[in-house]
């Protein structure tokens, strides 16, 4: 999910940015400077949470660019990934997770009894390839 998530969001930026000004296409990924019209490194479930969550000129865009599911990839997700993000934490760091958890996780991201976030990921990217 992580990467498809790096895919849609930064392959629909660089597009769309590609012919702003240097200045007008630069956030700061961390510490450092990224030009959002070129490659983006590989960002973490966390740092695209903060992303989707803080970054308002990002979010205005994606809905502009996205009208289908710019709205649910920069109001809803974010929600749904601090969840993840409460669960996978800790389990990487040792600490035992229950297994009802983890299990109501991966439900909703594989779309068992419901529509799964890979599956709404991969929609907006074909979405966005129109």
């Amino acid at each position: 999910m992580e990467v498809e998530l790096n895919t849609l969001v930064f392959s629909v930026l660089r597009r769309a940015l590609g012919r702003e000004r240097p200045r007008d296409r630069t956030v700061h990924l961390g510490e450092r400077p990224v030009d959002l019209a070129g490659p983006v490194p590989h960002q973490t479930l966390g740092f695209l949470r903060n992303f989707l969550e803080r970054e308002d000129r990002i979010r205005s865009l994606l809905r502009s660019i996205l009208p289908q599911d710019g709205t649910w990839l920069v109001a809803e997700l974010p929600h749904r990934l601090r969840v993840l993000e409460d669960l996978r934490n800790p389990a990487a760091h040792s600490a035992a997770t229950r297994r009802e958890q983890v299990s109501s996780a991966r439900e909703e991201i594989l779309g068992i009894g419901q529509e799964g976030l890979i599956v709404r990921i991969a929609r907006a990217r074909m979405r966005a390839r129109t």
